[in-house]
């Protein structure tokens, strides 16, 4: 190995640069990371500030960045979203629907994000609240987000009729979970459930009626599934 030039980055046990370990982490995170991942990557707080200052990263939330290049989509604002939030911050509703192909992605990330922790460095983003179980999440597409279960049930409250009628037969047509246990989930759901939400539960429950049985021959579930 050819020594080192001085003054240059020292390299991980694998051979790699702070800069290169980041890289690495930020195309697993649609572009984005933490400040402290490039910390321990190996960079100081003044390299991290050198770096926005000449455009090599864009600082998106307080000590969050997005390398300079990297496509601006909804997915990238969704992780932006998530990586500013508190541990357990999770895309969730409408942009958690986008991320299984079941709507369009909203104009603003939908996250989840624990009831009591602090959610103020979170921006551009629709913010909710909810003490998710290990079994809420999922990890799709690189996005930590709610299950697909969970997903249904908080779009719910969002959606009118037909579209949540949509995203039932999308959802069920995909086999992201099985009739019973979405019709299990929502009733259970509905028992506690208030206002809005015990509504567009309500409302779920309606979906899920042709359902209950399976989708019968030439109903518009079955129809849907069957072009899919």
């Amino acid at each position: 190995m050819p020594p080192r030039r001085k003054g240059s980055q020292p390299l991980s046990p694998n051979g790699k640069s702070p800069d290169e370990l980041v890289s690495a982490t930020a195309a697993r995170q649609w572009g984005a990371f933490t400040g402290a991942q490039a910390r321990t990557a190996g960079l100081t707080q003044r390299q991290i500030d050198y770096r926005v200052s000449v455009k090599r990263w864009r600082r998106e939330a307080r000590d969050v960045f997005v390398l300079s290049g990297t496509r601006k989509d909804w997915q990238q604002a969704a992780a932006v979203a998530c990586l500013s939030g508190p541990v357990g911050t999770v895309a969730s509703h409408l942009t958690a629907a986008a991320v299984y192909g079941l709507a369009k992605a909203p104009a603003e990330a939908h996250v989840t994000m624990p009831r009591k922790a602090n959610g103020e460095r979170i921006r551009g983003a629709e913010v909710r609240r909810a003490d998710l179980s290990a079994g809420d999440k999922a990890v799709k597409d690189r996005l930590a987000c709610t299950s697909p279960v969970r997903t249904v049930l908080d779009c719910a409250e969002l959606l009118d009729q037909e579209g949540l009628g949509d995203l039932v037969d999308s959802a069920l047509c995909r086999k992201l979970m099985q009739p019973g246990r979405l019709i299990r989930e929502t009733e259970g759901a509905r028992r506690g459930a208030r206002g809005s939400r015990r509504a567009g539960l309500g409302r779920l429950l309606e979906a899920l009626e042709v359902w209950r049985s399976g989708a019968p021959p030439g109903s518009p579930p079955e129809a849907s599934c069957s072009v899919a």
